[in-house]
């Protein structure tokens, strides 16, 4: 029985270390979730988010206010010091006496000077509980910058792929428009020769149209794309692909 009890004691503290070594390891690294300027990034992706956040105004306002967070903490754990007062007094009677030698030197009084310090009790009380509501701000703003850190990986990610997607959608819509006029050509010279009649040309002409539509709107979709991605980079998608491509990253 107590070997049993023994090793359910062991089982449970060996679950415990290992979820808590599980849980560890999922903890997330930011500093990999937006590449440093002092890193290389691994691929092309990965530069995009170091762009992006790089000429992000938000980031640079959240950064900002963490150089501000530190500050308010320094400044908080030494804010007792100005409640500190000091008073410095001199015995101005024995004072003059030293000075003019006076040949009755029972009269010189003890002591020549004084000095004196107060502080405010209530600040030292409540100095503890200030410094920890400043440091709380800076884990609030830094919270923050890790938060935006994953949203914009994210949505870089998101409309980079939505770029790639919308080239190959209007390779795709170009290719259709090509065989639709193909066949509306085809069609065409058949119903000339009356080896169409004028309900397969009229649908051969209709499929041509839409197929041309479709293309003009998967051009259309494809700027916008690439607008909306150069949106977050901050520089032109040519000027950060040339750049990439002298990385060597992965695609």
């Amino acid at each position: 029985m107590r070997r049993y009890y023994r090793l359910t004691l062991i089982l449970s503290f060996t679950c415990c270390l290992l979820g808590t070594s599980t849980l560890s390891a999922q903890q997330v690294d930011f500093n990999k979730v937006v590449p440093g300027d002092e890193s290389r990034p691994k691929t092309f992706e990965d530069y995009l988010v170091q762009l992006a956040w790089k000429n992000n105004p938000q980031g640079k306002i959240l950064n900002s206010n963490l150089e501000i967070a530190k500050t308010e903490v320094s400044l908080t754990k030494n804010e007792w010091m100005n409640k500190l007062s000091a008073q410095f007094s001199l015995n101005e009677i024995s004072l003059s006496n030293l000075i003019y030698n006076y040949d009755d030197p029972l009269f010189v009084a003890q002591p020549l000077w004084n000095l004196s310090a107060t502080v405010d009790l209530g600040t030292l009380l409540n100095r503890s509980k200030e410094v920890r509501i400043a440091q709380e701000r800076r884990k609030i703003t830094e919270y923050n910058i890790n938060l935006l850190k994953l949203e914009l990986r994210a949505l870089v990610i998101k409309r980079y792929y939505e770029y790639l997607s919308s080239i190959d959608i209007l390779k795709a819509r170009t290719e259709a428009e090509e065989e639709a006029y193909q066949n509306y050509e085809l069609v065409g010279e058949l119903f000339k020769t009356d080896k169409a009649n004028f309900e397969d040309f009229s649908q051969a002409s209709q499929s041509y149209i839409n197929a041309k539509e479709s293309k003009i709107k998967a051009e259309t979709d494809l700027k916008l794309a690439k607008l909306l991605l150069e949106e977050l980079i901050g520089v032109p998608y040519e000027e950060a692909e040339r750049y990439g491509s002298t990385l060597k990253l992965k695609d």
